[in-house]
């Protein structure tokens, strides 16, 4: 039992068991590995975003048309496109209440059939003439239009002459789909929550769950425009209603006059530079591969008035605020537009206060009306969900028997896509699955060769180990243990068990058995830490733990996707990478490989095993993705290891596992 590190002497016992190991290790590591993958990330992101500003910087007024054109395709491949609009609207008045200083109206419309809106619509008392609109998308709130600032900026906008419509997105207000009519209710996730459990079935089939928030404003628009009262429809949003509002500037900026997006505009860079976790709903996919910015999103509305609201204390990162301002005048300079953007900025955290409702009152009055807002007598007066509510129980689950969700409409998805696939021969349906997997898997990738160094090697036990350092592509480095039986020494060729698992070789002890079970089967064991977990696992980048919620993990494979990317495709490129590991070392071995995946990362093996035609160890500790979609609660808990954007359209583990067998791959 030679030593590769040191070489003429023999390798020494260091310790009895591989709970020892696992400590030694922990101690030992040859490189700083943690930051690499967000070095990569704004390796591979602030290029694109700067080709974007330069792209951004070249538009005239003949060219403008068509740059919005690539961004708004670019925006709605990005969601999955936009849902049917051509099905009745059905808009109803429910209750009609006179406020005194205007009149309020309870308003049911079907975005989509029987997928019902609940909305509010301020109007002025007396009015005779068309008025312009002003559509309010809400942010993330229980509350959904009974918040205290979406009701104040609709009363000031209609007490200066203004209608105004908000609406409860879904997931919040009359619209929570997660909801049990046994119990007593209680969102059971709260918005935010219910807005990652679509979302993530979203992602699976290639969508966002934008796209129906989008949808839902543009089906409001079309509502207020078929109103003989108003004239022409603007729009102001705050936090996840500035996402929307800028959504709806890129997707229908043809049915919108003015523009005014609160506390969300920043900059990708400044996104990435202090980590701020997206909500599900504002990741999207590929959009910073292809330099699209927030700067993009606004300028769908060039050359109409656009007025960004923001906050000096606010998450959304302010520098990034600024950059965007600018390079929006510039734009709008470049086209010769008659207006110019505006910037309002309040001494505030992260809110629609009564300064910014008053600034984007008064620039909607100016651009809209033409004439100054006068706010001096207005008083705001707080509205109790009774008088809001469209329905009796105070949720649309509760009141329409034919409701629609959207869990509905993905678990109709998911079959759709599954019918499709499968209605395909199945040569045809594998070769398109392996294309598509090799696509994600290996592009953008730097292939170079793994240059294993041995970090440090010893007898544990009766196991011989040796801890390996390499490099699985340009950028990184991969730390992983090699493990065998001291009695098959150095000189007997073995296959190799390439093992893939939560926490790598942080979690030796915890797969003790089966290690020396693979060991006493006359296999050695190569035990991969991936990247983002085990001793390559990020430094924090949030307050929350590594793998839940808005954490390290889930900020790091958002901005992944944002690329196109996603830890799957990552991780599994570089599982197979780790083929290289073993022939690079001095020792022999008899050219099997192996690969076994626990949990989660099983799906990594599974797909590495079909791209290479490898062996893998069977293991089916997890959902398929479409059992995903189809359940209405699914397990979140390591969603950024599991997450493959889009694969739903081109497979799905079980046909995987389908595809292996046939190759006898699968063991």
């Amino acid at each position: 039992m030679r030593s590769l590190a040191n070489i003429g002497k023999e390798l020494s016992p260091r310790g009895r068991t591989l709970r020892e190991l696992e400590l030694n290790l922990s101690q030992i590591g040859l490189a700083e590995i943690r930051s690499l993958l967000r070095e990569d990330i704004f390796r591979r992101a602030f290029p694109c975003l700067e080709d974007g500003d330069r792209r951004r910087d070249a538009v005239t007024a003949e060219t403008l048309g068509e740059y919005q054109k690539f961004v708004r395709d670019s925006f709605l491949e990005s969601i999955g496109g936009l849902p049917d609009s051509t099905a009745p609207l059905n808009a109803r008045t429910v209750r009609t209440h006179d406020m005194g200083g205007f009149i309020l109206e309870n308003v049911v419309f079907e975005s989509r059939t029987h997928s019902y809106v609940t909305a509010n619509l301020y109007r002025p008392k007396n009015q005779s003439d068309k008025v312009p609109a002003v559509l309010v998308p809400l942010g993330h709130t229980d509350e959904g239009k009974a918040f205290d600032e979406y009701q104040r900026v609709a009363q000031m906008l209609v007490y200066s002459g203004f209608i105004a419509l908000t609406f409860d997105p879904i997931g919040e207000g009359e619209r929570f789909e997660h909801y049990e009519k046994e119990i007593a209710f209680e969102p059971i996730q709260g918005c935010s929550g219910e807005h990652d459990l679509l979302d993530w079935k979203c992602k699976l089939t290639g969508e966002s769950l934008i796209k129906y928030f989008v949808h839902d404003g543009m089906r409001a628009i079309e509502y207020l425009l078929s109103r003989p009262d108003v004239s022409e429809v603007a729009v102001t949003g705050h936090s996840g209603g500035g996402t929307q509002t800028s959504a709806l500037m890129t997707a229908a900026s043809h049915l919108l006059s003015a523009a005014a997006p609160c506390s969300y505009t920043t900059d990708k860079r400044a996104m990435y530079e202090t980590a701020k976790d997206p909500d599900n709903e504002m990741i999207w996919q590929g959009l910073a591969a292809k330099g699209i910015d927030y700067a993009d999103i606004m300028a769908g509305m060039a050359p109409k008035p656009v007025m960004i609201l923001s906050n000096s204390y606010d998450f959304f990162p302010r520098e990034g605020t600024e950059r965007t301002f600018e390079k929006i005048k510039r734009l709008w300079s470049n086209i010769g537009a008659e207006t110019v953007p505006e910037l309002v900025r309040v001494d505030s955290a992260h809110s629609f206060t009564e300064e910014l409702a008053k600034a984007v009152t008064r620039f909607f009055s100016k651009n809209l009306l033409g004439h100054d807002a006068d706010l001096t007598g207005f008083e705001y007066r707080r509205l109790e969900p009774d008088i809001l509510n469209c329905t009796k129980t105070g949720q649309i689950v509760e009141e329409f028997s034919d409701l629609v969700t959207t869990h509905d409409l993905l678990v109709k998805r998911e079959k759709e896509l599954k019918d499709a696939r499968l209605a395909q021969p199945y040569e045809k349906r594998r070769e398109n699955a392996i294309k598509w997997l090799s696509d994600k898997v290996y592009s953008g990738r730097k292939p170079q060769s793994v240059n294993v160094r041995v970090d440090d090697e010893g007898v544990m036990a009766h196991y011989i180990y040796r801890r390996l350092v390499w490099k699985p592509e340009e950028g990184y480095f991969e730390n992983g243990v090699l493990i065998k039986d001291m009695r098959h020494g150095d000189d007997t060729p073995l296959p190799t068990v390439i093992a893939l698992w939560e926490d790598g070789t942080e979690a030796i002890e915890r797969h003790s058995l089966w290690l020396h079970r693979q060991c006493a089967a006359g296999r050695q064991v190569l035990i991969v830490d991936l990247v983002g977990t085990g001793s390559c696992a990020p430094n924090r980048l949030s307050g929350q733990f590594m793998d839940i919620g808005w954490s390290t993990n889930y900020i790091l494979n958002a901005e992944l996707m944002d690329l196109g990317d996603c830890y799957a495709a990552l991780r599994t490129y570089h599982s197979v990478s780790a083929l290289g590991v073993v022939p690079d070392l001095p020792l022999p071995y008899d050219g099997k490989f192996i690969f076994y995946g626990e949990g989660e990362y099983a799906r990594y093996a599974k797909i590495a095993a079909l791209l290479t035609g490898t062996a893998v160890i069977d293991n089916r500790d997890y959902q398929t993705y479409g059992e995903i979609v189809r359940e209405k609660y699914h397990d979140q808990t390591h969603t950024s290891d599991w997450i493959f954007p889009g694969i739903l359209e081109f497979t799905d583990m079980d046909e995987i596992d389908g595809y292996l067998k046939d190759n006898n791959l699968l063991m």
